[in-house]
């Protein structure tokens, strides 16, 4: 089923905007890493926080699943959809604990290779925005 006008270009203007959101951390890593840092870190550190990622996480994946018809590649926007849903699902399960032990495990870890994070974040951008663009 379609989604109504109001609603399509809303979760177009979300996969947009996910797709400038790693852009932009991209060139925080490159230019401001000390901020990448401390942004990385943050992430699942106070109950608040974890919630706030979770939320948008889901928030993201239901745009893209409601986007995926009107992109040149639908079925790669209706993987990304669901991974973002269904992984936020699993996050969801999981004790709030349990996500800042990962993170506080994994992040210190990766942010050695901030330059590669960059690299990753703004072709991962540049491709999500080629794939929302919304071609009339």
């Amino acid at each position: 089923m379609p989604l109504p006008p109001w609603l399509a270009q809303l979760a177009n203007g979300v996969a947009l905007q996910s797709a400038g959101y790693l852009l932009a951390l991209g060139f925080t890593c490159w230019f401001k890493p000390a901020w990448a840092r401390r942004f990385l870190l943050a992430h699942a550190s106070t109950p608040g926080r974890h919630a706030l990622e979770l939320g948008l996480r889901f928030v993201v994946g239901l745009a893209w699943l409601g986007h995926a018809p009107h992109t040149a590649l639908p079925g790669a926007a209706m993987v990304l959809g669901l991974v973002l849903v269904l992984t936020t699902l699993g996050l969801v399960l999981m004790p709030w604990r349990w996500h800042r032990t990962m993170a506080a495990r994994s992040v210190p870890r990766v942010l050695g290779h901030l330059g590669w994070i960059g690299l990753a974040a703004v072709l991962g951008g540049v491709a999500l925005a080629a794939l929302a663009w919304r071609y009339a």
